[in-house]
């Protein structure tokens, strides 16, 4: 808790500097541009997000769920159809397209669960960033079983 307010305070003092004023939220900027996100897709529905953002909290893996959706999949690298389930969860089925290195797919999201922990899902939340919980990827519920 004391990290978060830390957060806070550092980034209240660092705005205070900003001439860049954001002056409309992320569902308004959306729908302006007519790009729905993740946590616009109704139950049952899915969308492809070419670069994802992920973070964990209390060792549970969550998607930042309110970044525009891509209108197809990517033609090289990872490409992530995410399914929206109830309560606010999804699954997630991750395909490669043309090949932008020679690593098996699991060790390429294997990378993308390691870049995961990189950043908190608190400091995300901090924003007001959507987090949808991720129930799993192409069918597998645990990081260690891409690591086989």
């Amino acid at each position: 808790m004391k990290r978060i307010i830390l957060v806070a305070a550092l980034l209240t003092a660092t705005s205070a500097n900003a001439d860049f004023q954001m002056d409309k939220t992320a569902p308004e900027i959306r729908a302006a541009i007519k790009a729905p996100a993740i946590v616009d897709l109704a139950i049952g529905e899915t969308g492809i997000k070419n670069r994802p953002f992920f973070c964990v909290k209390d060792g549970d893996l969550f998607i930042i769920a309110d970044l525009p959706l891509d209108d197809k999949k990517s033609d090289y690298g990872l490409s992530y159809r995410v399914k929206r389930l109830p309560n606010d969860k999804v699954s997630i089925e991750v395909t490669e397209g043309k090949p932008i290195y020679n690593d098996p797919l699991d060790k390429q999201i294997a990378m993308t669960l390691n870049e995961a922990l990189a950043g908190t899902c608190e400091i995300k939340s901090l924003f007001g960033s959507s987090l949808l919980s991720v129930t799993d990827i192409n069918g597998k519920a645990k990081a260690s079983d891409f690591l086989k």
